[in-house]
């Protein structure tokens, strides 16, 4: 009697040793559309921007964004890349350095993002496709 409970015992904790050894799964791959941002003073962003973020699996943030209260009248796309801090922090780096820190939360194909540093935030949406309707062209930084 005492060897199968031994045995019963032993065997949870491998599973349980092995399940610890697994890295956090992060829940934001694949690509996601802003719906919604608001400033640190509560203001709304303008209606007409636009932006989504696609998330691969070996930390490749690909940043897609038109604004044209900015001046950015098609669509851009710039490469960036992503840290994954569990449970819910994302850091965005450019050329190696951090540019922001968000915290994040996901309820199935919707997200909310809390900037760390500014004090923004934004809802996001899974799409399966881009809503673009025009194709990106890629730059190195934002035009100012």
């Amino acid at each position: 009697m005492k060897q199968p409970l031994i045995a019963l015992l032993l065997s949870a904790l491998v599973v349980t040793v092995d399940g610890a050894d697994a890295p956090p799964v992060f829940p934001l791959l694949g690509l996601w559309r802003v719906s919604a941002a608001t400033s640190a003073n509560g203001e709304q962003a303008a209606a007409n921007e636009q932006m989504e973020l696609e998330f691969l699996p070996d930390g490749v943030l690909i940043i897609t964004a038109a604004s044209p209260a900015s001046g950015i009248m098609a669509p851009v796309r710039m490469h960036w890349r992503y840290t994954f801090q569990p449970p819910n922090v994302v850091t965005y780096t450019l050329s190696g350095t951090p540019v922001e820190r968000q915290r994040f939360a996901v309820s199935g194909d919707s997200a909310s993002f809390e900037h760390l540093d500014y004090k923004t935030s934004s809802r996001l949406r899974r799409i399966k496709k881009t809503e673009f309707r025009d194709q990106p062209k890629d730059i190195k930084v934002f035009p100012k």
